[in-house]
């Protein structure tokens, strides 16, 4: 379970991602902004995710 500072702010983004897809002309431009949408936040999660794994001295050129 999350917080109650995550929760607030995830609930914050929902409300702002209802705006974003009423904002759209039609179904197909819905669509096209929840795909752009999605993979963003996809990306933004592995950025972070491998923040927190780093090594302290970093990654090698290897990915070890």
């Amino acid at each position: 379970m999350h917080d109650r500072e995550t929760t607030a702010t995830i609930e914050k983004l929902v409300e702002t991602v209802y705006d974003l897809f009423r904002a759209q002309c039609d179904y197909e431009d819905v669509s096209v902004a929840e795909h752009d949408l999605v993979a963003r936040i996809q990306y933004a999660s592995a950025v972070v995710q491998a923040e927190k794994v780093a090594p302290p001295g970093g990654w090698d050129p290897y990915g070890r």
